[in-house]
């Protein structure tokens, strides 16, 4: 299973949907803005319309009279024109220009083509199809016709035309100039009227357009006559509503058209120009500052949705990665069984616990650093075996499991090249050192309820296989369940005892030494004693065993160490004489670096002499560093401690290291004085192991002495000191000090 940690996608999407809703209102906002700027124009182009309605009405008027007027002076000046081509005068157009009052004269031939013209630049033109001079050729009853203003099609200069026919076959073209025609509509203070809403603020022209989309009035003359073309705007300009636009061309100028009336008949439409600069100004500032601040926004939304993402990617890492390996850890294991779990689908899984024993060991000889650089070069090692069907977790400082998806013949070879990789030698401070591990194994099956039980039963299947057990794998058995909880039991009642809780559950016992040669009472071995409130007597061997796996040997071995001393102290207050008293060490408790100066500040705080404290170790620990080892028995030594070797013989000492060893007193294992019978036929060596031992300088103790043959036997091959329950057996303290005082 992949973890999902968490994607980034998840922080960005938010950040850009807070910035594009930001985006979206800010727009909103401004189109608000420009929809309200633009409804005041209307309102204020609308009122203007109202305030001047009646001289935009007198505007139309004289615009009806200027065209009557225009008409009755093109009519009268055409038949002037008339009369005179009539009677065969011939004209002098420029004259006729000054006479009439006019600007423009032309005078067309039955093929609408200029004959003569006041401007040299028109003859010989020739009208176009639909041009008022041919459709006058061609009609029968009409005799004039005045345009609008409109352009020159020649100098293309605005000019308002009218035409008069003389027969079928002239055409006179009178034109008067837009200007002058503006100058004449100054009679009806058009031109004050426009001036006047120029004035209001913003507006920048005025025009009005007629019902047939031409500006006949303008405060901008060139615009004067020209015909609005443009299909939408002919289209709003043929409704009834008003409406507004932007200028062609020009973006600062908005342009409304209102409809005005009179005796509800359209006269037209008025035209009020309004600048937008000011306003666009404003507003490219607003969006400026906007787009600045979603982009600061949407900088400090990603720097902190980052952080976020970071801390929150941390967490998750921390949560469910070992810090150390890099490994899923313990609660990514239960979340991916409770996914298993929960889905069974079918395939075989199979769960183990690997153990790497003696580790804490590591970490006590060499420091949590090296512990942990060994710890990552396993979980390489482990890694590089592995198959994709695998996912390996670090469960604690010096387990691992491991969920293996597979069959049976798969997994047990897997299983073996784990234990082999393990073994492989690390080299510490220039030494070669070999790990070696316990593999338990449970499978997934239907039964399997949840994560925390399958952990459990795990951790009670790898802690049931024993040091000396052939087959360091074991699967999990139900009979396991017991031995954990009565392991649990004691270890629970061992720390209370350490925390000063029922401490009379745990005591000493003291088991005399008899001196061979003088055939007194020399000394004490302090044996170690629980009795459990639950559980009853609990050996030695066991709970000393669940101490070192937990973790408790050292505040155990300083608590039997405190006892011994104050027995000692006790004995001396007691009695004059000053016996030795033997204690059993662990290896743990040697190996630390502050060992012997504990050892020394407890005797020092009881008040008790060296030479009345003998420390016992055993053959295993010589197996971890020798040079060690022997160093710190030399030291011990040198302060006037005594120490001794338990139970040679049963381990892997030999006489040829045994004159390298810094040690006094060599103690025989039980295993060879029970051989020492009447009629044993089992050859002894006994007898060579105490002459050796004296070669070599040590004195020799004989443990497990229960019969008078095997006194008689010891005391025949010059053994120095006896002890079993033939001399005496452990017994309280209260009676030992009863037994040498008696």
């Amino acid at each position: 299973m992949q973890l999902k940690l968490i994607k980034i996608r998840y922080y960005v999407v938010p950040v850009l949907a807070v910035v594009s809703a930001f985006l979206f209102l800010t727009f909103f906002i401004i189109g608000q803005i420009k929809d309200h700027y633009v409804d005041d124009l209307h309102k204020l182009s609308f009122n203007l319309a109202q305030g001047y309605s009646n001289s935009l009405t007198k505007m139309v008027l004289a615009d009806d009279v200027v065209n009557q007027l225009l008409a009755d002076k093109l009519n009268l000046s055409g038949q002037i024109i008339a009369d005179e081509v009539e009677n065969n005068i011939n004209l002098d157009l420029n004259q006729l220009l000054v006479d009439l009052d006019v600007d423009e004269i032309n005078i067309y031939n039955k093929y609408a083509v200029i004959r003569s013209s006041s401007r040299d630049s028109m003859l010989g033109w020739e009208a176009y199809d639909g041009h008022p001079v041919k459709r006058l050729l061609v009609a029968k009853d009409a005799k004039h016709y005045i345009e609008e203003i409109r352009p020159n099609y020649v100098t293309k200069e605005m000019f308002k035309y009218g035409y008069f026919k003389l027969n079928d076959s002239l055409i006179v073209q009178l034109g008067l100039s837009a200007a002058r025609v503006q100058n004449f509509l100054d009679a009806f203070e058009m031109n004050n009227l426009f001036k006047d809403v120029l004035k209001s603020k913003g507006v920048v022209h005025v025009c009005f357009i007629n019902n047939v989309q031409r500006i006949i009035h303008s405060s901008e003359p060139q615009l004067i006559g020209h015909l609005i073309s443009e299909p939408v705007l002919v289209q709003n300009l043929s409704d009834s509503d008003s409406f507004g636009q932007y200028q062609d061309g020009n973006r600062g100028v908005y342009d409304i058209y209102i409809p005005v009336f009179l005796d509800e008949e359209r006269m037209g439409t008025l035209l009020i120009g309004h600048s937008t600069v000011e306003n666009d100004y404003f507003m490219t500032l607003l969006m400026n500052f906007t787009l600045i601040g979603i982009a600061l926004l949407f900088a400090a939304f990603s720097y902190a949705f980052i952080l976020i993402y970071r801390k929150n990617k941390a967490l998750t890492l921390h949560a469910y990665y070992d810090g150390l390996t890099g490994l899923p850890n313990v609660q990514y294991l239960k979340l991916h069984l409770k996914i298993l779990l929960a889905r069974r689908d079918g395939h075989q899984y199979r769960l183990c616990m690997i153990n790497i024993n003696q580790f804490k060991r590591v970490n006590m000889l060499y420091g949590f650093d090296e512990g942990d650089r060994i710890i990552k070069v396993l979980t390489k090692r482990i890694k590089g075996i592995l198959y994709e069907t695998s996912t390996l977790y670090h469960l604690s400082g010096d387990r691992f499991v491991l969920l293996v998806k597979g069959k049976d013949s798969f997994f047990d070879e897997l299983c073996v090249k784990i234990q082999k990789v393990i073994a492989r030698p690390f080299v510490i401070n220039g030494k070669e050192h070999v790990l070696s591990s316990n593999i338990g194994v449970i499978r997934l099956n239907k039964e399997s309820i949840n994560s925390a039980d399958l952990l459990r039963n795990l951790g009670i299947t790898v802690d049931a296989i024993r040091d000396d057990q052939s087959n360091h794998i074991a699967y999990y058995q139900e009979l396991f369940s017991a031995s954990v909880e009565r392991e649990h039991q004691i270890e629970s009642e061992l720390r209370e005892v350490i925390q000063g809780i029922g401490t009379d559950r745990f005591t000493l016992n003291y088991q005399p030494q008899l001196d061979v040669l003088t055939n007194e009472i020399q000394s004490f071995e302090a044996l170690a004693r629980f009795h459990s409130k639950q559980l009853g007597h609990v050996s030695p061997v066991e709970f000393i065993e669940i101490a070192e796996k937990k973790g408790l040997i050292l505040d155990l071995g300083q608590l039997i160490l405190d006892k011994a001393c104050l027995f000692v102290l006790t004995m001396n207050q007691r009695t004059a004489m000053r016996l030795r008293v033997a204690v059993n060490i662990s290896g743990v408790q040697f190996l630390q670096p502050d060992f012997v100066q504990r050892v020394m500040d407890t005797l020092k705080r009881f008040d008790v002499h060296p030479s009345q404290i003998e420390l016992e170790i055993t053959e295993t620990i010589l197996m971890h560093d020798f040079s060690l080892i022997n160093q710190k028995c030399a030291d011990l030594i040198d302060h006037g401690i005594r120490i001794s070797l338990d139970d040679f013989g049963t381990g892997y000492s030999s006489f040829f290291r045994l004159h390298e060893l810094n040690i006094q007193v060599l103690k025989i294992d039980k295993a060879f004085i029970q051989n020492i019978q009447t009629e044993s036929r089992v050859p002894l060596v006994t007898d060579d192991m105490i002459s050796m031992a004296h070669k070599f300088g040590l004195l020799v103790v004989a443990e497990g002495v229960e019969e008078l043959v095997q006194v008689e036997y010891l005391r025949k091959h010059a053994c120095d000191v006896l002890q079993g329950y033939h001399i005496g057996r452990p017994m309280k303290e209260t009676d030992a000090l009863d037994f040498i005082q008696g």
